[in-house]
């Protein structure tokens, strides 16, 4: 298993050139967004996010947002050290922990304010209108999300190779199954059927000879 300097420089040596593969089709702003990608996804949405790690400590004030995430896996879980899997989950995890942020935030403001709070209806309404406009643009800017993305799980593709993976950890009831289910070690047993004799009784055996030779002499 690699160091946290060894992801780290390993990322930052192949960020160019991992941007640089977009350029005949994107050009320099598809090496831009391709390398950034990278960088992002080795440094800010790393593998190593289920633990106390130098991606963590890279938030700063808000590395409070990964708490509940790094307590709810183990590290090197199926969740976070597993390809596609682990860089949806981190993506999906921040969008919405940043998302129910946002709402506590706007509730304080509006309590503050002396407002009515947010109903049901405005937040259905929100959520259309934000789901539109990720809609609209993901047709204008296709290409360049699509780097952006790849880049994101190519990262995480090369942590996990510098890890000896991808043979990410299984949750816990999933390898306490697995253990209940596998067979436990059989006892020999001997041709006749019966089990072999223990070895310390074997080396007691002598000393009562010698004793009962010295009692006979």
């Amino acid at each position: 298993m690699a160091s946290g300097r060894s992801h780290d420089q390993a990322t930052r040596w192949l960020a160019l050139p991992f941007g640089l593969l977009w350029a005949p089709w994107l050009g320099l702003v598809g090496v831009a967004v391709a390398a950034g990608a990278f960088l992002v996804g080795g440094l800010w949405l790393s593998p190593d996010l289920d633990t106390r790690s130098r991606a963590t400590n890279r938030w700063g004030p808000l590395g409070w947002l990964w708490w509940p995430y790094r307590r709810g896996l183990s590290h090197r879980s199926l969740f976070s050290h597993s390809p596609v899997i682990g860089t949806a989950g981190r993506l999906t995890y921040l969008a919405l922990a940043l998302l129910l942020v946002a709402l506590v935030a706007q509730g304080v403001m509006a309590l503050a304010a002396g407002s009515a709070p947010l109903r049901s209806g405005d937040l259905a309404a929100g959520g259309q209108a934000a789901a539109s406009w990720l809609a609209n643009f993901w047709q204008q800017q296709r290409p360049l999300l699509l780097a952006a993305v790849l880049g994101l799980e190519a990262s995480s593709w090369l942590h996990l190779l510098q890890d000896g993976d991808p043979m990410p950890r299984w949750p816990r009831p999933l390898r306490a199954l697995a253990r209940s289910l596998r067979p436990g070690p059989r006892r020999r047993r001997s041709q006749t059927g019966r089990r072999p004799p223990q070895p310390g009784r074997q080396r007691s055996q002598p000393g009562r000879q010698g004793g009962r030779s010295g009692r006979q002499n």
